[in-house]
Formats: C-alpha cells, structure tokens, sequence
C-alpha cells in the first residue's frame, strides 16, 4: 500500500487477477506514484489487471497514467480491465475524450479492499 496526503494506492492479488486501486485524488503530484505501481504489477505474471477508480474522487494527470497503461496492455497482454471512478471522475473522462477507448469493466469495487 502506498499513502500520500492526498492518495492512497491499494494493490490486492486475487488468484491471477491484480486490483490496483486509487483513492483520493489522483493529481498531478501522486500521479508519478501510481504510475510506478501500475507498471510493478505489468512486470508480473498476473493475468489481468484491474484499475479500481471507484473510490477516487478527482483526476487530471492521472488521466494519461490510466490512458497509457491501457494503451501499453492492448499493444502488448490486452489484461487491463478499469473500473469507473465516481461521478465526477466518470465525467472528467467523458469530457477528456478519453472514456470510449478505455476497457472500463463493472463499477463494483473488490470486495477484499473494503
């Protein structure tokens, strides 16, 4: 788990499944962080990846982290899954142009995270 004032990153290994997920803020100053984690899990054998935004509430630079990291899974493994954020970062992306292209999965957060 990582902690910054603003965001918390929880990592949890379900079988081969991996949950990666962001809540706070994931800005401009912890985006860097999240990236970093992001790219751990990709370094592993996981078999799909889950980007849990469900208990984010902003987004701006972490925007691109997701966008790429989703782009990095289609070109490579295609085992990145999203799941959405709340309301307002489900319109930061519509808005961004960026929610079309995303794999985005159910909007239920893991069970084990809670």
């Amino acid at each position: 788990m990582f902690s910054h004032a603003e965001l918390t990153i929880h990592r949890v290994r379900e079988g081969d499944r991996e949950v990666v997920a962001a809540c706070g803020r994931l800005d401009l100053w912890s985006a860097w962080e999240f990236e970093r984690e992001l790219r751990r899990v990709e370094g592993t054998d996981v078999g799909e990846i889950v980007v849990d935004l469900a208990d984010l509430q902003f987004i701006d630079a972490g925007m691109e982290v997701v966008s790429n990291a989703s782009a990095r899974s289609r070109h490579h493994s295609k085992r990145l899954m999203i799941r959405g954020g709340d309301q307002a970062v489900q319109h930061t992306f519509e808005h961004s142009g960026l929610l079309s292209p995303l794999p985005l999965g159910d909007r239920e957060p893991s069970a084990r995270l809670s």
